[in-house]
């Protein structure tokens, strides 16, 4: 066969031979971002860990953090007050003024804990979890009808590495997520009992 008859023969068989790449490409369906996220937490149902915050002044401020799923977190700041909480009730200690209040938080944002890794979230028909935009890895959390999220969980290899929030009066908050250790967790160490002295104030029960 010529030589220049060989290109022709071949752009001909090339021509006829039915084409692979122009066959429509089956799209995959993104998972739902809740079911990701829950997929993400799965790790992370009993846990420790230390929380940074930087202030405007510059100086970092460190708190520790303990959740036990589903529903139980203990969280201890800088300044000695100890949070404890589950769905029902929030226990604020602050021993340099002796005082202890009991009280039943009806914000998103005062029961933090339970709003990330519990099933708060993840079970509420009035929350919206969306992927962030970009290549960050992270999810943001909505009140349904609202396109900003107001609570946004940041991941670097799946690992939770912070927190950013808006407070009601629109200031946001930034927790870097310094150390994570999954471990296990008697119930005793989410539970208070204010030593004696201590005022108490029972916000959680009907007057």
């Amino acid at each position: 066969m010529s030589s220049k008859l060989l290109p022709l023969c071949l752009a001909a068989v090339l021509l006829c031979a039915p084409h692979v790449g122009a066959q429509p490409v089956e799209e995959v369906e993104e998972e739902p971002a809740d079911e990701a996220l829950r997929e993400i937490l799965k790790p992370y149902k009993s846990f420790n860990a230390e929380l940074h915050r930087r202030l405007p002044s510059g100086d970092l401020v460190v708190s520790k953090l303990w959740f036990k799923g589903p529903e139980k977190y203990r969280l201890e700041l800088d300044d000695g007050t100890i949070i404890t909480g589950d769905a029902k009730r929030r226990v604020i200690y602050e021993p340099d003024i002796a005082q202890a209040v009991y009280d039943s938080p009806d914000n998103d944002l005062e029961q933090l804990p339970l709003m990330v890794f519990g099933k708060r979230a993840r079970e509420a028909r009035d929350i919206a979890i969306s992927r962030l935009p970009g290549e960050v890895q992270g999810y943001g959390f909505a009140k349904m009808g609202e396109a900003e999220p107001f609570l946004k969980l940041f991941f670097e290899n799946d690992i939770p590495s912070a927190l950013e929030w808006i407070d009601l009066m629109g200031n946001q908050t930034r927790l870097e997520i310094a150390s994570i250790t999954v471990d296990s967790y008697s119930n005793k160490l989410f539970r208070q009992s204010p030593p004696p002295g201590t005022q108490i104030l029972r916000l959680d029960q009907p007057r």
